[in-house]
């Protein structure tokens, strides 16, 4: 291998994914101990993800759980709105995600455009922005003229609160949306909540917040090609439920 990179390979015999993970979960526990000292590890049991789940709430199979800023789905919301930039999204196989920045309504025009600027170096659109007043309290004291975003007059209060509520934002909060491709909306709100947790020192240096996630699609499509090829790698076995799915719906077979 290369010298900078490390690969730990395992060979078990008569074992199931349990004993894999949790052999796992007491090698990188003791070995962090041993190598970093200094730093905290997650707790046992390390927390375990769907592959879904991490991808619905991070945007990305590899996401840091040092902090929040979950990523929530708007898509239902956003598609009863007259807001043309959600409704094409959603018509045409997209979505529309949000996150949520507290306090974040106090943000300065600049600010919002340099946000708006990394999102379309991402390849996204752009980033449509919706502040919820400048003063700190409940969201039913939410008002229209409290919500500050291009797209408000294309939004009722009512849509807002629900898009606000399912962010978990109050008063003086900014919620921060995406629409567009799936693939692509995840992978823009990942980069866009890691940055924001880097900007608002959310992540604890000192701490090792390891998790497991599992059943990652077996196969994926090659957008190229149009063929289906192993996600991970070739020696990947379906999990034993899914095998009636290889021939019919292939894009539904989880790995072990």
């Amino acid at each position: 291998r290369q010298p900078e990179f490390t690969q730990l390979d395992l060979e078990m015999s008569f074992v199931e994914e349990e004993d894999i993970l949790n052999l796992l979960e007491e090698l990188f526990t003791s070995m962090m101990e041993k190598i970093k000292p200094d730093l905290r590890v997650t707790k046992k049991p390390f927390p375990r993800l769907t592959y879904e789940e991490a991808m619905e709430h991070y945007g990305t199979d590899k996401p840091d759980l040092r902090f929040g800023l979950e990523i929530r789905d708007l898509s239902d919301i956003a598609a009863q709105s007259n807001f043309s930039v959600f409704r094409s999204a959603i018509a045409e196989g997209g979505k529309v995600n949000g996150i949520c920045i507290p306090g974040g309504a106090s943000y300065t025009r600049s600010q919002l455009d340099e946000l708006n600027k990394l999102v379309k170096s991402l390849g996204a659109g752009g980033l449509v922005t919706i502040s919820l007043g400048t003063s700190v309290g409940s969201l039913n004291n939410l008002t229209g003229d409290m919500v500050r975003s291009v797209a408000a007059k294309y939004l009722t209060l009512d849509q807002v609160r629900e898009m606000a509520k399912r962010l978990g934002a109050n008063l003086g909060d900014l919620l921060l949306i995406t629409a567009g491709k799936p693939k692509q909306v995840d992978m823009v709100m990942a980069e866009l909540r890691r940055e924001m947790g880097r900007r608002l020192k959310l992540a604890d240096p000192n701490l090792l917040a390891f998790a497991f996630i599992v059943n990652f699609p077996l196969l994926e499509r090659n957008e190229n090609t149009g063929t289906w090829q192993s996600m991970h790698h070739p020696f990947t076995a379906p999990r034993d439920e899914d095998v009636p799915l290889l021939d019919i719906a292939p894009e539904k077979v989880r790995g072990k």
